[in-house]
């Protein structure tokens, strides 16, 4: 199937003249949290409008609706991505429409504007808060579709010619609204160390590229999870280590990290082997060789798969019918080597699996500092490899053997 297609809009910061915000994104960001958290789903919404800069008739608000249609009969949710060149937003889109008729759902920025088309938008992340940064996510988007005459090969800051809202489409086909943690739900209700504090997370990214992670790793890593790496280590950074509230979320927030990441390299090796033969309960907490009215399909599965759905498949697939680690070990022989004799017996041996559940489940389990930090170390690499660094590797090693034998 096709990727989904996107909307891609520029904005001009400057025109925010009140001043309390940096940008009226980052107010709208703000706005759209307040009213999240109020727990009331007939106000968990604002309206992002486009604003109309010429009297050119278009047929916008038709190919919108026809977007955004189109991507629900696919089961896919509809983005905006938003930037100013310096910032790089991601909104999840719910419908779109030519009237506004309550203006407390959308900002005052938008009074007295000529405004074309109006977002509704659930939900929202910054993704990125520096240029360098930003032009990477760029460069994944581009323009081949039917609903555009252009054709653009990457999105950069000087394509020129761009009806906006421009209809797009996105290499990295990340699924940002659907792939989160469960005890968040929404991305929004998340912390996001970008908009806390732009310039200390930029520094602590610098560093973690410099020691731990190097680049061609980070680059590969998901927003999910580099968003929660960056929030956990600029917290490790300005707290105190030593409080046990502290061990609690450094723990929680690297058990996330780790299933995360796992569910994006080997829940991506499970997809492409047994994806329409193997099924998932709609927790991704157990995997099946068969259908029941309690699962699903694993390549009809966009959120995240759980430790203990893998640590449990190496046990189960002994009795899941045709199924065998024999089609993995011979595809993926130094990935399923390292999965079985290194990673299931770091997981099983600290009960991560179990500890994960219980940290989803809400369960408040106490962790002495070294404890906290051998687990964060182990998983980011700190003194040694570690996990992160592994399985970058290892699946980075395997796309390239698949793209070789594909060529071949």
């Amino acid at each position: 199937m096709d990727r989904p297609l996107h909307f891609y809009l520029v904005f001009n910061p400057m025109l925010n003249t009140e001043g309390v915000y940096p940008s009226q994104a980052h107010e709208f960001y703000h706005q759209l949290k307040s009213k999240v958290s109020t727990g009331d789903p007939g106000q968990a919404f604002m309206y992002w409008g486009k604003i109309q800069v010429n009297q050119k008739s278009t047929n916008h608000l038709e190919i919108a609706q026809s977007v955004v249609a189109q991507n629900k009969s696919n089961g896919e949710d509809t983005y905006l991505y938003i930037t100013d060149y310096h910032h790089f937003w991601i909104a999840k889109i719910e419908a779109v429409q030519k009237e506004l008729f309550n203006p407390d759902l959308t900002l005052p920025f938008y009074d007295n504007k000529d405004v074309e088309l109006w977002f509704k938008i659930s939900d929202m992340d910054l993704l990125s808060a520096e240029f360098e940064e930003t032009s990477c996510y760029l460069k994944q988007l581009y323009i081949d579709n039917d609903f555009s005459e252009q054709k653009v090969e990457t999105m950069n800051p000087y394509v020129g010619g761009l009806n906006f809202p421009a209809v797009i489409q996105d290499r990295t086909d990340e699924k940002y609204f659907q792939n989160v943690f469960v005890e968040d739900g929404m991305r929004v209700k998340r912390r996001n160390a970008l908009i806390e504090n732009p310039k200390f997370s930029d520094d602590i990214s610098s560093q973690m590229k410099s020691f731990v992670l190097p680049p061609h790793v980070y680059s590969r890593l998901s927003n999910t999870v580099k968003s929660e790496l960056l929030a956990v280590e600029t917290s490790l950074a300005q707290e105190d280590s030593t409080s046990e509230n502290f061990t609690y979320s450094m723990v929680h927030s690297y058990l996330r990290i780790l299933e995360s990441l796992m569910s994006d390299t080997l829940g991506k090796v499970l997809k492409n082997n047994f994806g329409k033969s193997l099924y998932i309960s709609h927790d991704g907490e157990k995997l099946y060789d068969h259908k029941t009215d309690e699962n699903i399909k694993l390549n009809d599965f966009h959120q995240i798969i759980s430790l203990g759905a893998f640590t449990a498949f190496l046990k189960d697939i002994s009795s899941f019918g045709n199924l065998s680690m024999k089609a993995l070990e011979e595809t993926h022989p130094i990935l399923v080597k390292y999965f079985s004799e290194e990673l299931a017996p770091f997981l099983l041996e600290n009960e991560i699996p179990t500890t994960r559940l219980r940290l989803k489940n809400g369960d408040k389990i106490s962790f002495s500092k070294a404890q906290a930090f051998a687990i964060r170390n182990e998983i980011l690499g700190v003194g040694c490899i570690g996990v992160m660094n592994q399985l970058i590797k290892l699946t980075a090693l395997d796309d390239q053997e698949e793209k070789l034998q594909n060529i071949a």
